[in-house]
């Protein structure tokens, strides 16, 4: 399942899509080190899928976040997501 995952803080605005076989444990797995960040929504993909929105967020993002698999955007986009 792909999944779109959402976090503010402050006036910043982060995003990040990933995938995973069991969304929900993902989640939970987010909420110890990222309290905050909400699963915004699932849907059935791919890897190649999860390549493809990645890619879509990353020309829609100010920044990636380094070291990470998350990006920062605009509060346009964040409440559009």
């Amino acid at each position: 399942m792909l999944y779109l995952m959402l976090d503010k803080r402050e006036n910043h605005y982060y995003a990040k899509v990933g995938l995973a076989k069991k969304p929900r444990e993902r989640r939970r797995a987010y909420a110890t080190h990222n309290p905050c960040a909400i699963m915004r929504s699932t849907c059935a993909g791919t890897g190649n899928e999860e390549v493809i929105c990645q890619n879509k967020l990353s020309r829609m993002s100010i920044c990636r976040i380094k070291s990470t698999e998350w990006y920062e955007i605009d509060k346009q986009t964040f409440e559009y997501l």
